[in-house]
């Protein structure tokens, strides 16, 4: 079996390099469509990310020909519902539109593609996946050093950044990008949130999250708890929340009821098939597990964030809405991993190590949410351009001028 085994993997590593060198070879001389622009989540089976929203305005706006491409059949559903262009991702279409594809959008460290089907003559264009303290180049098992990670990200023709501090201090000096590379533009699923009108209609209504099978009734607040991914290394639990001192599930989900609040909680899948079931709880549980949910839906309707390393905290900021840090694992993150900054000098929200101080701390923030107003003001001065309200329009200007 063992034998058998190591001569199944090598076959498969022969047939993968065939086909890759095939299809290097194909796409060299297969001219490309350069308003053809291919999307994809943060994998191939999610609908999310800053490419849904950038996808959906140039949709609407029939601005080019975008096409989200997936191996998710409820995805692929979806959008053909909606007459939206889809495309599978492993399929004859699929690698047509791989190799004529002018523009292809990634939001993790490597840009859609099948086997070898996007050439060089393909502009590839990274939105990231947020925008935080986390912005560094550290990295996990998933990579072998600081060079694979740069390599992926170096493979992209432009980066879009938030800020000129992350244009500076994560494309700059953490990723080595050059400046040519580097465009301030903001991020496509932060637009809605400078809608005024629709944060507060939403907040107030809180439909998505009535559909998640939660108690919510009149004037019931939501709570948000989204940790940060850990890697391997680290030894901390993801749902650090739950390691306060003194925590309790049943004495904290009383509270919670008491005080007409819900708790929903966001976590990579990773984790949140490693935890145990809290449905039982009645005002905690988990956020549907959803390839079509995306949280820049939900976080309009959330009162409160709860957070440590996230670059959830900036997206949410935005709307102007307080923040509580729990960061147990903080000297691991700070000292070994690495952060952009020592964030606990201006932290802009109120840290917890214990349940009392974070049941106090969410009745305070949630009657005063205008405390840390200042400090999350000086936050985004770092972290997100406020003047870039309208991130689809600026990338799909880019674009155009690009093609």
């Amino acid at each position: 079996y063992f034998i058998k085994g190591k001569l199944k993997s090598v076959l498969k590593k022969i047939i993968y390099f065939i086909v890759n060198w095939i299809s290097f070879f194909i796409t060299s001389f297969i001219p490309v469509k350069k308003d053809l622009v291919i999307f994809t989540g943060t994998s191939l089976s999610n609908y999310n990310e800053n490419s849904r929203y950038l996808y959906e305005y140039l949709v609407k706006n029939k601005k080019f020909s975008p096409m989200w491409v997936t191996n998710s059949k409820k995805v692929y559903d979806y959008l053909c519902d909606k007459k939206y262009p889809v495309m599978w991702h492993k399929s004859l279409s699929g690698a047509w539109c791989y190799m004529r594809a002018g523009v292809v959008i990634g939001t993790g460290s490597s840009y859609p593609s099948l086997f070898m089907f996007v050439g060089k003559r393909t502009k590839k264009i990274w939105l990231s996946h947020g925008a935080g303290i986390r912005g560094t180049n550290a990295v996990s098992s998933g990579f072998i050093n600081q060079f694979q990670l740069l390599k992926r990200f170096h493979a992209f023709d432009f980066l879009i950044f938030t800020s000129k501090f992350m244009d500076t201090y994560q494309g700059k000096l953490q990723f080595l990008i050059p400046k040519n590379k580097r465009k301030i533009l903001g991020f496509p699923r932060c637009d809605h949130l400078f809608n005024l009108a629709l944060l507060e209609n939403s907040k107030n209504n809180k439909s998505t999250v009535k559909n998640f099978n939660m108690p919510i009734k009149e004037n019931t607040r939501v709570l948000l708890y989204a940790p940060t991914w850990r890697p391997e290394e680290c030894e901390s639990d993801s749902l650090s929340l739950f390691q306060l001192s003194e925590f309790n599930y049943s004495n904290f989900n009383n509270w919670l009821k008491h005080n007409n609040i819900v708790l929903l909680i966001s976590v990579h899948a990773s984790a949140r098939e490693t935890y145990k079931d809290l449905s039982s709880y009645g005002n905690i549980d988990f956020i549907p597990d959803d390839p079509l949910i995306d949280i820049n839906q939900i976080i309009t309707e959330v009162d409160l964030l709860i957070t440590d390393y996230s670059s959830i905290a900036t997206d949410f900021m935005l709307m102007n809405r307080p923040v509580i840090f729990v960061m147990l694992d903080y000297d691991y993150f700070y000292n070994d991993y690495g952060l952009l900054e020592d964030i606990r000098l201006t932290l802009p929200g109120v840290e917890v190590d214990n349940i009392n101080s974070l049941e106090l701390s969410i009745i305070d923030l949630l009657n005063n949410p205008e405390k840390f107003q200042q400090k999350r003001d000086k936050y985004l001065e770092k972290y997100y351009d406020i003047n870039n309200t309208n991130a689809c329009s600026n990338i799909s200007n880019f674009i155009e001028n690009l093609i």
